[in-house]
């Protein structure tokens, strides 16, 4: 495989835009929001992306001798063995590691002790490896993977692919977009959250004769929750415009209308925080469907007569 600057590059951009425009992702590099909310609204990917790439050591893209490397890649190994090994290598031979797969593997995570085979069960076990590897090629692999682009050295990752590692985790942003699904309602509702929250914040700062240590954060939680949760339900009976037409996955059938009207039969909070909403569909079904994919004719007509008095 050659490989390229040409995704990472797309990647590094997606990743600043994002910064730029989605409240959540900016407080999670900052350190104010949790992986776990990340996780939630489906940006796990972006979090691999961040603890990777963005946080190592070493700049994403930088060139790279071939004497800095090798010196940097021995200063980072224990091995003496393996030391005096790759400071023996001349570049030609140097290069020919990235083309030999078994000797990548072997450098990364030790020579094979006992190789995977199938047991008595019919199961596939996992071998044993010797403790001894060449920690500078998992400690350095940004600086690597730029040596191996600035010199067009074809790599061959078939065994890497196989077990799972630091390597791996880094050159898959060399080699796979970063994406984010949804990114547009993702945007909007990261923003009108946080919008929501600086109110909130600015009205508790401004009550200076609560003394807030002698609060129950517990049940000022419950309480919160329980507002906010009538607060953001959709009432059942409430009509909702479908802003797209919605097909089945599976079939291709129609199963809502754009424009058209729906009657909200109940709805949900689910686990990324955001709500779904239960509608007869065209067919005639129960289906849950995200709220971002209905316009409330309720809310726009109170926002226009809001609009027409002001």
């Amino acid at each position: 495989m050659i490989l390229s600057y040409d995704i990472i590059k797309r990647n590094l951009e997606t990743y600043n835009k994002s910064v730029e425009q989605i409240p959540l992702v900016s407080n999670y590099v900052k350190g104010i929001s949790s992986m776990n909310m990340m996780v939630q609204s489906g940006l796990s990917e972006f979090c691999s992306f961040v603890m990777y790439v963005v946080n190592s050591d070493y700049e994403t893209i930088k060139y790279w001798s071939f004497r800095d490397l090798k010196e940097l890649i021995v200063n980072n190994t224990k091995s003496e063995r393996l030391k005096k090994l790759i400071s023996n290598k001349t570049k030609p031979k140097f290069d020919k590691i990235f083309g030999d797969p078994i000797v990548l593997d072997r450098l990364l995570n030790g020579s094979w002790k006992t190789k995977p085979k199938m047991n008595m069960r019919g199961r596939m076990s996992y071998g044993t490896r010797n403790s001894e590897r060449c920690e500078g090629f998992t400690k350095c692999v940004i600086p690597i993977i730029n040596y191996v682009i600035i010199n067009g050295i074809d790599i061959n990752l078939s065994e890497v692919n196989k077990y799972h590692g630091e390597f791996n985790n880094v050159i898959k942003w060399f080699t796979n977009e970063l994406t984010i699904s949804n990114y547009e309602h993702l945007t909007e509702s990261s923003n009108k959250t946080n919008e929501l929250f600086s109110r909130i914040s600015q009205f508790i700062d401004s009550q200076e004769d609560i003394d807030y240590r002698s609060v129950n954060i517990n049940e000022l939680n419950d309480m919160l929750f329980k507002k906010l949760k009538d607060l953001i339900l959709v009432k059942k009976g409430t009509m909702l415009r479908s802003k797209n037409d919605i097909n089945s996955r599976i079939t291709g059938s129609r199963l809502l209308t754009a424009g058209k009207l729906y009657e909200c039969v109940d709805s949900v909070i689910t686990t990324s925080g955001e709500i779904d909403v239960v509608i007869i569909d065209d067919n005639g079904n129960s289906r849950k469907v995200s709220y971002s994919n209905f316009d409330d004719i309720s809310r726009r007509r109170d926002n226009i007569l809001k609009d027409l008095l002001d």
